[in-house]
């Protein structure tokens, strides 16, 4: 279908904001431009407690652990750009939400991001015997990957637009190469920055959509206007996970959640679907 017409008039005020393109920002700019971005459209999440621990800054408490891994390509994002989501998931699950502060690309590649996700997921077994894990775009897969470690370990694991395939082959990388939105090229420049010279790009630890192997029950997000829509909409029915698919909509919507109203109802759809599996997992 058409663009929503909400996310159109969104691309519609990004294109009149006159910003060079993408590929010509440097790594800083990125980040900068993410943070900003995501600060000016945070809306008013609701207030939850707040505590910094040895592996991520800690939302909420509850009856489980939420450990989260935030998008942006493997290079960006953290604690500025996914505040509003954390304290909306912690909110409406009732569980405390872990926000992993993993090391970026370039300056740290494969495996650094995985190995601080899978540290901050031992570290929440310890604290708990109620764990999830969860993330968004590059944040998703590196909770799949953390996931396929430990599967009898997670109750739950939840993936919100995410990256699956480093190889890019899937037919919807090739139809948004160019956006709208974040694009095809985009997510090849990540993985290009993430993973050393060398890497195989189907090893489940960087593609999690090559996994055979087991998986907790899981919860998916995809997008229609999104590069990774396919290898996201594979991976659900490979794994027979219950999937929200949103036509019309565009990838990273979910760090705006002053801005859209459905990023909010997806955030609450989640937190809904997680609650229940770490209660009864």
């Amino acid at each position: 279908m058409a663009l929503h017409p909400e996310a159109a008039a969104w691309l519609d005020g990004q294109a009149r904001l006159g910003l060079p393109s993408k590929s010509q920002w440097t790594i800083a700019e990125v980040r900068a431009r993410y943070a900003e971005q995501s600060k000016a459209w945070a809306g008013e999440p609701p207030p939850v407690a707040v505590e910094q621990t040895p592996v991520g800054r800690l939302y909420g408490t509850g009856k489980g652990l939420l450990v989260y891994a935030h998008g942006g390509r493997f290079i960006s994002g953290g604690a500025e750009t996914h505040d509003a989501l954390c304290r909306h998931l912690a909110a409406a699950s009732g569980c405390g939400v872990l926000l992993v502060d993993y090391r970026l690309a370039p300056e740290h590649r494969f495996p650094a991001a995985l190995d601080d996700v899978r540290a901050a997921r031992d570290w929440a077994l310890l604290q708990s015997s109620q764990v999830a894990l969860a993330g968004d775009s590059a944040g998703g897969s590196l909770a799949a990957a953390a996931a396929l470690d430990r599967p009898s370990d997670i109750r739950a694991l939840a993936l919100f637009y995410p990256m699956l395939d480093a190889t890019l082959s899937r037919p919807s990388h090739t139809e948004f190469r160019t956006g709208p939105g974040p694009s095809g090229d985009d997510m090849r420049l990540g993985y290009d920055l993430y993973l050393p010279d060398g890497a195989d790009r189907r090893d489940p630890a960087i593609s999690p959509l090559f996994a055979e192997g087991p998986l907790p029950p899981m919860w998916v997000l995809t997008v229609e206007y999104d590069s990774l829509r396919d290898e996201g909409l594979e991976f659900a029915r490979k794994h027979g996970a219950a999937y929200i698919h949103l036509d019309g909509w565009i990838h990273g919507i979910l760090t705006l959640p002053g801005r859209f109203a459905i990023a909010r109802n997806a955030i609450d759809d989640a937190a809904r679907w997680l609650s229940t599996a770490i209660e009864v997992g």
